[in-house]
């Protein structure tokens, strides 16, 4: 008789379940308006396997649905993975082709609702706050599925979704949509089932259910007084047995492989450290000395920079002609040549030579002292140097930064060959004769003032390329307005005076013109040349190609070749 009442009440409490749910939904329906949804609150996102992630929400207002939403960390782009009914408030999001979820990498989700009787902007509602999730690799997801069999397979994870009510008791107010109404549906094809959840509505049923502890597990969604179910909560402590996948962590100990620097060892085959000279460099490759007693200083340069043993040695092929200390210095005797050898001295042989010629002059240095604007005429004579049969093989060279020359000629005669130097401004230098390329004299000139009139003619050449040049002219723009300032600002008068006064008077012939041309192109950094058409042979200096006679004109090296320049105003 009992059991007959209790069976009657069960049946009771079905019926009224079933006209529960259309009332509750119609309930929810009407509770649903046209204003815009509130704001998605995502309350947790975590990974549940390698390939399955679940999220969590609180239930937000006016809407009909969720959007879910995924990325990857590294990505921009978010993708709508689901469309999720408003009487839930989770989902499981499981790797897919679509929408993969790839082991070890992190992803981003985030959520918002959707209100379909909403018009325009209204609809949607704004995005939830973003959380995050690693993926776990498959490895740590075994032990996972090991704890099913313990708790009748595949049903535990099911009261891991269940911590879903944890969440939502907040919102108690919501329980006239209560998404129990799923879990009621679908034991009903099973009546057998049914009056286990049909329980939960009175206490005094649930220790029926309580035996069979699983279908009691959806029904603690509604209720709060099933709260108590969290017993079953506290199964998913075996589910927190991934703690052992924690214990993958010791698969981090291939840090013991690093246990590899010990084959590091080998250092000690590092040992044949005595690493030989492969090369040497020498600062020089050749040398020129002029006096008995002149000194340079070779260095040498070993390669490589770690060879352990970098000392050199030095010899002379010839002592007699010059003699090398221990330091590299190389010191004149006598005219001739002769090899200086740098050798290592770590036994490997390699070895670096420099080529000495010593050519002392056959008579001392004489020493000019000029004033500025004087001149003075210089050359060897044959009683002086003997030796000198051709005098047209006689040349001057010219040295010296400060000391200037003006009027630089030859005089060849019978028994000597001379050069005229003029002072200019204050400092000093050297004029070399040359016989055949040795050398024969050496002339070393002081002037002791400032020429005025070359002074004055050297800022007027200065003031000329500031008028006529711009920072943004080629050499040859600046070769072309030179000339063509010659050509336009003086007239031709034959016979001219020195350039330092023609200037002044604008007057030129072709000698004034193309010492213009020649002091210009210098300025401009132009290598040039005086010409004659006596000989057509290029000189150093002007008063080499006037001394030959002739029209003298310019040649300046352009872009390889010798182009000719004719600075001399028109004849009038």
């Amino acid at each position: 008789m009992k059991k007959k009442h209790i069976l009657t009440k069960i049946l009771l409490c079905f019926l009224m379940a079933v006209l529960f749910i259309p009332s509750t939904s119609q309930t929810a329906n009407a509770a649903i308006n046209k204003k815009k949804p509130t704001k998605a609150t995502l309350t947790s996102v975590k990974s549940t396997s390698y390939n399955k992630v679940s999220l969590k929400w609180k239930k937000s207002k006016n809407i009909t649905s969720y959007a879910v939403y995924y990325k990857a960390s590294n990505s921009k782009k978010w993708v709508k993975i689901a469309n999720v009914s408003s009487k839930k408030t989770g989902y499981t999001h499981k790797s897919s082709k679509k929408y993969p979820l790839k082991q070890g990498k992190t992803y981003q989700y985030r959520i918002r609702g959707y209100n379909k009787k909403a018009k325009g902007s209204k609809k949607w509602g704004k995005y939830s706050s973003i959380k995050k999730v690693k993926i776990p690799k498959k490895a740590a997801a075994k032990p996972t599925e090991a704890p099913k069999p313990t708790v009748k397979p595949t049903e535990v994870p099911k009261p891991t979704a269940a911590p879903k009510p944890t969440v939502t008791p907040k919102p108690t107010a919501v329980p006239k949509p209560t998404a129990a109404p799923k879990p009621t549906v679908t034991p009903i094809p099973k009546p057998t089932a049914m009056p286990k959840p049909t329980a939960i509505p009175k206490p005094t049923a649930i220790p029926q259910p309580t035996k069979p502890v699983q279908p009691a597990k959806p029904t603690a969604t509604p209720i709060p007084k099933p709260t108590a179910i969290p017993k079953p909560t506290e199964a998913p402590k075996p589910t927190a047995v991934p703690q052992p996948t924690k214990a993958p962590q010791p698969t981090a100990t291939p840090k013991p492989t690093a246990t590899p620097r010990p084959t590091a060892i080998p250092a000690p085959t590092a040992t044949p450290k005595p690493v030989k000279v492969s090369s040497i460099t020498l600062n020089q490759s050749s040398l020129t000395l002029t006096s008995k007693g002149q000194t340079a200083s070779l260095t040498a340069t070993v390669n490589p920079g770690n060879a352990e043993n970098k000392s050199i040695t030095w010899s002379s092929s010839n002592t007699s002609v010059v003699t090398v200390n221990a330091n590299g210095t190389v010191t004149a005797v006598a005219n001739g040549t002769a090899d200086i050898t740098a050798t290592a001295a770590d036994g490997s042989g390699v070895s670096a030579k420099c080529s000495v010629t010593v050519r002392v002059p056959d008579n001392i240095s004489e020493t000019i002292t000029l004033a500025g604007g004087k001149s003075k005429k210089i050359g060897p004579t044959s009683s002086k140097c003997p030796n000198i049969q051709d005098f047209s093989k006689v040349s001057f060279e010219l040295q010296g930064d400060g000391f200037t020359f003006n009027n630089l000629g030859f005089d060849y005669e019978s028994n000597y060959a001379s050069v005229t130097i003029k002072a200019l401004r204050r400092g000093s230098g050297i004029v070399i004769a040359k016989y055949n390329g040795t050398v024969v004299k050496k002339y070393i000139i002081n002037v002791t003032s400032d020429w005025q009139e070359y002074l004055g003619y050297d800022s007027w050449l200065k003031s000329v390329e500031n008028q006529i040049w711009t920072n943004n002219m080629t050499l040859k723009d600046k070769l072309d307005a030179a000339q063509n300032y010659i050509k336009t600002h003086f007239k031709y008068k034959n016979g001219a005076p020195q350039y330092v006064y023609a200037y002044a008077e604008g007057i030129a012939d072709c000698f004034t013109a193309s010492h213009f041309f020649g002091d210009f192109a210098k300025d401009a950094g132009a290598q040039v040349k005086y010409v004659s058409t006596h000989t057509g042979n290029m000189y150093d200096y002007i008063a080499d190609a006037v001394s030959d006679g002739g029209h003298v004109f310019n040649r300046v090296l352009l872009n390889g070749q010798w182009v000719n320049y004719d600075a001399q105003p028109p004849l009038s």
